[in-house]
């Protein structure tokens, strides 16, 4: 059982989302457990989501509207706004369980040397239907680094999916990296994962509904997208968020990987560098 209610901040970036904002909203506001806030923030949206966003008028909902900087800068925003002991960063066509919230605080609240929980992923489509022949996938919370840098098609890095005790984060100074949007999510994930250690929620209890949708960043492959992948990279190894023998498995995926880009790009001097990472590697 749950003893006390803590506040829970719902950051939710939203840039373009008109249509799935609000069922996004709405699936918080029907939480079994219902201390929270939601900060929506507002990247420099040009359809009607500010519209739709400031039609709330719930007063544990917050709207900061801002010029657009990106989704990583945009969480950080909202993190920082935030006066919640526990965060989740809450995607903006995403929609979570009624229990998402309890059944989370009530594992949390009563082992405090846990810094997260995780929960397992159901996928649904633009028009809110299960998605049947894509399998449910789950957070990573154990051999978090070797499921993230060895790609488990299992795990799922999707910010929606973590619930974190904000006490975390603030004494380890996790950000994300504003130079980063896509594989911003697997960076912070490696961080936490250096330092902390999380519980997975049964899907029998509570789960994340991850849209698969269309015009998504992540469904967006665009050659700005493929040369974070080299910052990925490089800041993982600069900063040591790997031990040894993973950083070598790392290397070896990435650079096979950035080769591909790389010729691409029609980069040939970046081609050659990672061949020879890979060659080194294997």
């Amino acid at each position: 059982m749950i003893k006390t209610q803590a506040l829970v901040s719902v950051v939710i970036p939203c840039y373009n989302a008109e249509r799935f904002i609000k069922q996004t909203i709405n699936s918080v506001l029907k939480q079994t457990y219902q201390n929270f806030e939601i900060l929506v923030i507002n990247d420099g949206s040009t359809d009607n989501s500010l519209n739709f966003i400031q039609s709330y008028t719930d007063s544990r909902i917050a709207v900061i509207d801002k010029a657009n900087s990106g989704v990583s800068d945009t969480r950080n925003i909202g993190y920082q706004k935030s006066k919640g002991q526990y965060i989740l960063f809450l995607d903006s066509d995403d929609v979570i369980s009624e229990n998402y919230f309890s059944s989370a605080i009530d594992f949390l609240e009563n082992n405090r040397d846990y810094s997260f929980c995780t929960f397992h992923i159901r996928h649904i489509d633009e028009n809110d239907k299960i998605i049947e022949n894509i399998p449910n996938k789950r957070g990573t919370y154990q051999n978090i680094q070797e499921e993230i840098v060895t790609f488990n098609t299992d795990v799922s890095t999707c910010p929606s999916a973590y619930l974190y005790r904000k006490e975390f984060l603030d004494k380890n100074n996790i950000f994300f990296s504003k130079k980063m949007s896509s594989p911003a999510d697997k960076y912070y994930l490696l961080c936490v994962g250096q330092l902390g250690k999380g519980n997975l929620i049964d899907i029998k209890i509570a789960y994340l509904f991850y849209r698969i949708n269309k015009s998504s960043m992540s469904n967006r492959i665009t050659d700005k997208l493929l040369l974070e992948q080299e910052f990925f990279y490089t800041e993982t190894i600069k900063n040591k968020l790997l031990p040894k023998y993973l950083e070598k498995k790392f290397s070896k995926k990435m650079s096979y990987q950035l080769i591909s880009t790389f010729v691409r790009l029609k980069e040939y001097k970046k081609v050659i560098k990672y061949s020879l990472i890979y060659l080194n590697n294997i």
